[in-house]
């Protein structure tokens, strides 16, 4: 199915306009709008329009009304989608038409404690855990250098990464009160998500009172804008929150190409103890799916993610990058990053790498690991499984199972139309967005099966790896 059409009303009390399925044109479409999660209900775009008979479309126009006048915040997260699909012809994520009741982003002030914001949104699972461990180990450093990195915003990390992911926190949508970086701040409802907000904004400025003028750079980073910040309005949240204290924005975004996202993005969630995920999962999810949903196509959908911040921040304030090692400078993300933006390295600590992903063999162990220590550890399953995820990571990394040849295949051709808009736009001078060899996938993979002695040296080296950390 692909969608096609335009909304030529949009008003709180109605949205009318066309829409058809280009792969099967003759068959009227049923859709259904949305606000944030909530049904409004659906209509059927079978209406005769002189202007859709004049092209040779037929009768596909739709006219909706909904249930009640929409609030100005119901029209902010407004998305209309074929039924039964996540394909959405009109929605607040920036693709085929923008949300026209989306309110302009706010005038810069006349003054600003900054002259200079950068902005490093992920995305996720391309180095974001070894830059923010190194802006942590380099705070003082980068004083030097005027860039000043917050301690606000960033909670307490165990791995010692300032990671300011109370960004997204506040910027999401209000009606999304359950998502996890939330509820992990305490916020379930709507005081408690105001408490939040003010609480951030005065910490963060009572830092900012500390810093003396000559520093003119704030630096701030999180993978989580890339991952959870998926509308328009909550980009305007977030430019917003910033913007008084800020005279330009710098937005940089590292990409990789989306089969590699979703490899690390399944071992990552393999790691947290989801032991059921798909790795490479059909997109957008066929009906009556019965695995875990884990991810979403607008993850995925780099064209989107650069519009829609563009959209909000200006396009001239996107910096866009590739992450491959042939495309890094020094080929490092670190070094990539700082030389990008003029900043030197020189002296500064590094931090050790942490693997990402683990080998084939130990994502099997994992695997089989998981249920067991699920039926058998009661309380204490999920202590288990960290230490396990954790030391795995130290004793085992590698690049995971490949996937068969055909599936990466399958799952990067729907992404492939945006990423050569993508490189049209951003990248003029490359061949093509991405460098991809699909020939190092396998035709065929057989499931590895671990041998009792092979799953006892899995767990050996793992506990030598925790003794090891422990010094």
């Amino acid at each position: 199915m692909r969608l096609e059409g335009n909304i030529d009303i949009c008003e709180p009390g109605r949205f009318a306009g066309w829409a058809r399925d280009i792969d099967d044109p003759g068959a009227p479409l049923r859709l259904t709008a949305w606000t944030g999660r909530t049904p409004l209900g659906t209509c059927l775009a079978d209406q005769p329009r002189a202007d859709l008979a004049e092209a040779g479309l037929g009768a596909h126009g739709f006219s909706f009304i909904p249930p009640h006048p929409l609030s100005p915040a119901e029209c902010d997260a407004l998305h209309v989608r074929a039924e039964h699909t996540e394909l959405a012809l009109f929605h607040a994520f920036g693709g085929a038409q923008p949300n026209p009741f989306l309110a302009a982003p706010p005038p810069r002030p006349a003054q600003a404690r900054f002259r200079r914001c950068i902005l490093h949104i992920g995305t996720e699972k391309t180095g974001t855990t070894s830059l923010q461990r190194f802006l942590a180990l380099n705070r003082v450093k980068l004083l030097a250098q005027g860039v000043f990195v917050p301690l606000s915003l960033a909670p307490a990390d165990p791995e010692g990464s300032l990671n300011h992911s109370d960004l997204a926190a506040l910027a999401l949508a209000d009606w999304r009160l359950d998502d996890a970086l939330r509820l992990a701040r305490g916020v379930s409802n709507a005081p408690s998500l105001a408490r939040f907000r003010g609480q951030a904004a005065a910490a963060l400025a009572a830092e900012f009172a500390t810093v003396p003028p000559e520093y003119t750079t704030l630096l701030l980073s999180s993978e989580h804008c890339h991952s959870r910040m998926q509308l328009l309005h909550e980009i305007a949240a977030l430019h917003g929150f910033l913007a008084p204290w800020v005279e330009s924005f710098e937005v940089v975004v590292y990409l990789r190409p989306q089969h590699e996202l979703a490899m690390s993005q399944y071992a990552m969630h393999l790691l947290s103890g989801q032991q059921d995920a798909e790795m490479l999962p059909a997109l957008p999810y066929p009906a009556g799916y019965a695995l875990p949903r884990v991810t979403d196509p607008v993850y995925f959908d780099y064209a989107g993610l650069l519009s829609r911040w563009a959209a909000i921040f200006g396009r001239d304030a996107i910096r866009p990058a590739i992450f491959g090692a042939e495309d890094l400078h020094g080929g490092d993300v670190i070094d990539d990053f700082c030389h990008r933006l003029g900043l030197s390295t020189e002296a500064m600590a590094r931090p050790p790498r942490l693997a990402t992903n683990i080998s084939g063999r130990a994502q099997t162990f994992l695997r089989a690991l998981l249920p067991v220590a699920r039926a058998r550890g009661g309380t204490a399953a999920a202590a288990i499984i960290g230490f396990v995820a954790a030391n795995l990571r130290r004793s085992a990394p590698g690049e995971g199972t490949l996937p068969p040849r055909a599936q990466a295949e399958a799952f990067a051709q729907p992404f492939a139309a945006g990423n050569a808009r993508l490189r049209a736009e951003w990248f003029p001078d490359r061949a093509r967005l991405f460098n991809i060899d699909f020939g190092r996938f396998p035709a065929a993979v057989d499931e590895v099966a671990l041998s009792a002695e092979e799953a006892v040296a899995q767990l050996v080296d793992l506990l030598l790896a925790e003794t090891t950390s422990q010094g």
